[in-house]
């Protein structure tokens, strides 16, 4: 999920810059670009950041760790085979 957040700012930047007005002797991209890349590769440092201390970090010792209940096992098993019958071509 974080690596696609990374990518949501795609359709709206480019919907953005279609809006940005360029006529006359002060309007210039270059600004507006350098904030974008500034701020783009920003976040997408800190969610990369935080994905890869989700997935690899230390274990916390204040939070408790469980394996799946029969509950949430059921509930993916579930999904798994729903995605399962619905992606098999007819």
């Amino acid at each position: 999920m974080i690596s696609l957040v990374m990518l949501l700012p795609l359709l709206p930047v480019v919907a953005g810059f279609l809006t940005i007005p360029l006529n006359g002797p002060e309007a210039s991209l270059f600004p507006v670009l350098l904030l974008l890349f500034i701020v783009w590769f920003s976040v997408s440092w800190v969610f990369t950041t935080m994905l890869h201390q989700t997935a690899f970090g230390k274990a916390r010792s204040d939070v408790p760790y469980r394996d799946l209940s029969l509950y949430e096992m059921w509930t993916l098993i579930l999904l798994m085979g729903t995605a399962g019958f619905f992606g098999i071509p007819a």
